[in-house]
């Protein structure tokens, strides 16, 4: 450990040292009064209050020829539904002390959130509205939330990205051609949608999807299970299936390890990867 290196330790200890010092000092002072001690907290920058609330809402109304929306939030629920007017409407609560990178051109749209764990805790938790017409000229969504949830309800789009950390999911009446979500931590549940690929990687959580139409399923699992009930017949499907410590059932029959299942006249696929991971397939004509 060189010198300068273990100055800046030094210097840091001292800092935080002196900040304790400060912070209990106005604690005894306060004499038990919770106004006193919480503002002591928000000037030493570790506590909520006001430095931790919603300071304003964004609202931006983008005409069709918007192509690419990519966002990333903390804390927050993001909902993603159809718009009535033909206009693309996004609009977010904005935290104090928090920054946002925000650019928009004539075919983007791109909001991230950071936030500064240490001196600035997100508790509260803010809500993030995308509503999409459901003719445009969009190709690509792109979304992302650490703690919080998603519900995309009856849009239409080319393609769909979501990542998610310790988050819930939902989409329902969504047809897009490519669909990839991410999730750890999560639960995803997808109802009356349709895709032509599914990509889903998942840690720790479980896949529900429902009356579903996919031609092309890709999902990689480790500790959890996927229940699918997809529109067809048995014949449809090819399904690979690979796992350590998991399973197969298909329409009640029971498979297990490396597994491939094909049908008299395949038109859809699903391959299934997984580590302690169960996979449960049902069809619905």
């Amino acid at each position: 450990m060189n010198n300068g290196f273990k100055k800046i330790i030094a210097i840091s200890l001292i800092l935080v040292f002196v900040g304790i010092a400060l912070l209990g000092g106005a604690i005894i002072a306060s004499k038990g009064d919770f106004k006193t001690i919480s503002n002591a907290f928000q000037n030493f920058g570790l506590f909520i209050g006001e430095s931790n609330s919603i300071e304003n809402t964004k609202t931006f109304n983008m005409d069709s020829k918007l192509e690419n929306i990519e966002m990333a939030f903390v804390n927050s629920n993001i909902s993603v539904s159809k718009s009535l007017d033909g206009k693309v409407h996004v609009s977010y609560e904005k935290r104090k002390n928090h920054t946002y990178e925000e650019v928009t051109t004539g075919n983007q749209l791109l909001v991230k959130e950071k936030a500064n764990w240490f001196f600035n805790p997100t508790l509260s938790r803010t809500e993030v509205s995308i509503s999409i017409p459901e003719e445009s000229s969009i190709t690509k969504i792109k979304l992302s939330v650490v703690s919080g949830s998603f519900k995309v309800v009856n849009v239409a789009a080319n393609s769909l990205d979501l990542k998610a950390v310790d988050a819930s999911s939902t989409i329902t009446g969504t047809k897009t051609n490519t669909l990839f979500f991410e999730t750890t931590n999560g639960d995803l549940n997808i109802q009356d949608s349709s895709a032509s690929s599914l990509k889903y990687n998942n840690v720790n959580g479980s896949a529900n999807l429902s009356k579903t139409t996919f031609s092309d399923i890709v999902m990689n699992t480790v500790n959890g299970t996927a229940t699918l009930s997809l529109l067809g017949k048995k014949d449809d499907y090819k399904v690979y299936l690979e796992v350590v410590n998991g399973s197969l059932e298909f329409n009640n029959d029971k498979f297990k390890g490396n597994t491939t299942l094909n049908g008299n006249n395949p038109k859809n696929s699903i391959t299934y990867k997984g580590v302690n991971a169960n996979l449960i397939l049902k069809t619905v004509e």
